[in-house]
């Protein structure tokens, strides 16, 4: 279910997770971030951190007490091949945690970055970029940009609560979080 069909429902606390083929990065979170962390998936095949993701999401399922499970929604990916790794992915957690709570909402991106103030870069920033490293490849400046957002994202929490994220992931699961606590909780 899409956050933006949902009608004010009553929530006190969301978890929001950031998932990758590696990890589940999550953020329990209620007017602020109250657990956070990030669990990396082990195995040598896709197959191998599928049974391990699900394994591991299910046994922590009984240590989260939320009203909605936010999972940030797929974004494009170049490759097809990992499209379907991260669908696998997503499916295994979301099957672990879908028999503890029915319900699941996908948080895009493009929704909960511009909400912390945290917008793709602009023309002029990525001319700004290009002038403090001149020369670089198109690849080099996307992923620098990436990198300058991600730590914009954990800055953003840190200062916010007083707290000390080093891992962007994790941010990204407190952004999501946030993004929907304040929809579901706070919105009018």
């Amino acid at each position: 279910m899409s956050l933006a069909k949902l009608i004010k429902p009553k929530a006190k606390t969301v978890l929001g997770v950031d998932l990758s083929t590696n990890s589940f990065a999550f953020c329990i979170f209620n007017g602020k971030p109250i657990s956070w962390g990030k669990i990396n998936f082990s195995g040598t095949s896709i197959y191998d951190k599928i049974i391990d993701a699900h394994k591991k999401t299910n046994a922590t399922k009984e240590f989260i007490e939320v009203d909605y499970i936010c999972i940030e929604s797929a974004i494009m990916v170049r490759s097809q091949d990992v499209a379907i790794k991260m669908a696998m992915v997503v499916g295994a957690v979301v099957s672990a945690l879908a028999d503890h709570k029915d319900m699941i909402v996908t948080v895009p991106p493009s929704a909960w970055q511009p909400y912390i103030g945290n917008k793709n870069f602009s023309k002029i920033e990525k001319e700004d970029l290009k002038l403090q490293y001149p020369g670089k490849s198109d690849v080099w400046y996307r992923n620098k940009s990436r990198d300058i957002r991600k730590q914009r994202t954990m800055d953003f929490f840190n200062e916010r609560y007083s707290i000390n994220v080093t891992d962007h992931d994790v941010a990204d699961s407190m952004g999501i979080a946030y993004y929907a606590y304040n929809k579901l909780v706070n919105s009018d």
